[in-house]
């Protein structure tokens, strides 16, 4: 293969060892360069920078031959800025990843690791993005990451379309290869929900009833208990600020709305819990995980 130019970023930040192990294999192919984000940026979808400047300074980067920026940007900011401005040439493809957690179903529209890619593809530059499950073996990754890169990178694709290309969570041994063409699952894959945040006990979880409120005595509630908690779990007795106590300071999940010094418009804090709905519709790239295939297909940009 004719040696390119390639462009490297990811989500996950410019130290991780995926997007390590992606510029060594990307290596065999051409000239390989960095642009990163200095942490992680998951979930910034395609998100870029325009009403303020992105900082970019020149890193060191443990592959050699490899010339690495990091920026304070997004993953997008990051393929503009190698793009339009810091490589001395246009990059023939742009690669992202590898990401920790794949970017199947409806969480590609979260994807800054697919958002990444189809920035790219927005200027002309053939781009794969590249995912694996938390738990992928990392012998199977090794074995296959080379053979996809020199497939993909050659296999056409229509105007505004990227490859994505995710690794089941297996090792080698269990991998049953390479599902290609496989679709976006419109499965429903959400079960997410929010839960309402108290504040952290200070005697661990020992002190804390079911709902993860303190019931545990205090100096200002030495009895404790679930007498002095309401159903969810926060404190309805008196105080100094509040000698009545009842419900009168808390929204309906129980926590208190009012103000203070340190949160002065007051309010709740919800905490999203992630979950997934693990069944995919045959074809779909969902499926092709979760029978422990190598996922590959596209993905289209808007318009």
């Amino acid at each position: 293969m004719e040696q390119k130019n390639i462009l490297i970023t990811n989500d996950d930040g410019i130290d991780s060892s995926g997007l390590r192990q992606l510029a060594e294999a990307a290596g065999r192919f051409g000239r390989v360069w960095v642009v990163a984000p200095d942490g992680e940026r998951s979930a910034m979808s395609h998100c870029y920078t325009w009403k303020k400047s992105v900082r970019v300074w020149e890193r060191d980067f443990p592959v050699e031959g490899v010339t690495a920026w990091a920026t304070d940007g997004t993953p997008a900011d990051c393929v503009r800025l190698g793009v339009l401005k810091l490589l001395p040439v246009k990059p023939d493809y742009v690669l992202a990843g590898i990401n920790s957690g794949y970017n199947i179903s409806h969480d590609i529209q979260y994807s800054a690791t697919v958002g990444a890619a189809l920035e790219a593809s927005m200027w002309g530059v053939h781009a794969i993005a590249f995912s694996r499950g938390e738990r992928s073996g990392q012998d199977m990754v090794d074995r296959y990451l080379s053979e996809l890169m020199e497939e993909y990178m050659k296999s056409p694709l229509e105007q505004g379309q990227v490859w994505n290309i995710n690794f089941p969570n297996c090792g080698l041994a269990d991998c049953k290869g390479i599902r290609r063409n496989c679709r976006v699952s419109r499965d429903p894959f959400y079960v997410d929900h929010y839960e309402a945040e108290g504040i952290a006990p200070a005697g661990g979880a020992e002190a804390a009833d079911a709902s993860g409120i303190s019931t545990a005595g205090s100096d200002e509630n030495p009895a404790g208990g679930a007498e002095a908690a309401d159903a969810s779990g926060i404190s309805t007795a008196g105080s100094d600020e509040d000698p009545a106590g009842g419900a009168e300071t808390a929204d309906a999940s129980g926590i208190s709305t009012a103000g203070s010094d340190e949160d002065p418009v007051g309010g709740t804090a919800y905490r999203l819990v992630i979950g997934r709905n693990w069944k995919g519709s045959e074809g779909t790239d969902l499926a092709a995980v979760i029978d422990h295939y190598i996922s590959v297909g596209t993905v289209t940009n808007v318009g």
